[in-house]
C-alpha cells in the first residue's frame, strides 16, 4: 500500500471513529430548527399538530406574542421547551372559557415538523462526517 493508500485509510477510520458522534454535533441545529419551527407554529395560530387554533371572539387570531413566553435550551442530548406567562394558562385551557390552544407537543411526542427538524439535521451531520470528498 502506498502513503496516499495509508493517508486514504486514516482519513476513512477518522470519519468511522467520529460516527458516534454525531448526534451531539447536530443538537445545536436540533434545538435552533425546533425553536424555529415553534415561532412559525405560533405565527401560523396552529397546535403541533397543524390544526388552527380557535380563534378569539372577535374572530382573531390568539396568541400572538405566545413565541416570546417559550424558553429553549439544550441540556446535553436534550431540548427542553419551557412555556411561561399566560400562555401555559391556554396551553391547557385553564382561562375563562376554557378554550385550549395548545402550543408545544404532548410529552413523549413528536409532531411531524418536529420529526423533520430532528431527521434532517441528524442527516446533514451524518452527510458531512462521512464526506469523502474533503468537504468534511
Amino acid at each position: 500500500m502506498t502513503n496516499d493508500g495509508f493517508a486514504q485509510l486514516d482519513d476513512m477510520l477518522e470519519r468511522v471513529r467520529a460516527i458516534p458522534d454525531v448526534v451531539e454535533r447536530a443538537m445545536p441545529a436540533i434545538r435552533e430548527g425546533i425553536e424555529a419551527e415553534l415561532h412559525a407554529q405560533i405565527a401560523r395560530g396552529q397546535k403541533p399538530t397543524g390544526a388552527p387554533w380557535k380563534k378569539t371572539k372577535a374572530g382573531e387570531q390568539p396568541l400572538k406574542n405566545a413565541a416570546r413566553a417559550l424558553s429553549i435550551t439544550r441540556e446535553g442530548l436534550m431540548i427542553v421547551v419551557v412555556l411561561d406567562s399566560i400562555e401555559t394558562r391556554h396551553h391547557f385551557g385553564w382561562v375563562r372559557g376554557g378554550v385550549k390552544r395548545q402550543v408545544l407537543p404532548t410529552p413523549g411526542t413528536l409532531s411531524p415538523a418536529f420529526t423533520k427538524v430532528i431527521n434532517d439535521a441528524l442527516a446533514r451531520e451524518f452527510a458531512h462526517t462521512t464526506d469523502t470528498t474533503g468537504g468534511a
